[in-house]
């Protein structure tokens, strides 16, 4: 009788699982192909426009870093201020840090073979990046 409740118990737990992960695969089906859920995550500050259905491209983002003067504001203390305070206020978040976005080629690969090996090209610049991370202490890179 024991073992019988074990199993109806261990029985019911695998079905509330089994729900559980294809709810969760219909929820990410369905986000996937959602137009809106790629242009949310653009971050770009206008509508999506696409050479391909997998890369949106809009215009930059001047904010991309949340670091504009005005994001940073009390908005309603900075609407109650006067022309003097506001300029203060702004000076007092304004960003002082210069921020520089890398863009990295890390590879050219052979797109016509089975094993999608880098090319002589891929090889070299996989080859050069090594070298800078060894040789170079102070090289940091952030993911």
């Amino acid at each position: 009788m024991f073992s019988v409740l074990k199993e109806m118990v261990l029985l019911r737990n695998t079905i509330k699982g089994a729900v559980c992960v294809a709810g969760c695969a219909v929820l990410a089906a369905k986000l996937r192909d959602d137009n809106t859920f790629r242009k949310v995550h653009s971050f770009t500050g206008g509508e999506a426009k696409t050479f391909d259905d997998h890369f949106p491209r809009g215009t930059w983002n001047d904010n991309w870093d949340f670091r504009s003067p005005s994001f940073l504001l009390n908005k309603n203390k900075y609407d109650k201020a006067s022309d003097e305070e506001k300029k203060k206020m702004e000076e007092a978040v304004k960003a002082t840090a210069n921020r520089n976005i890398f863009l990295i080629r890390h590879g050219q690969y052979e797109l016509d073979n089975e094993k999608k090996s880098l090319t002589p090209l891929g090889m070299f610049f996989f080859s050069e990046l090594i070298a800078i991370v060894h040789l170079s202490p102070s090289f940091k890179c952030h993911f």
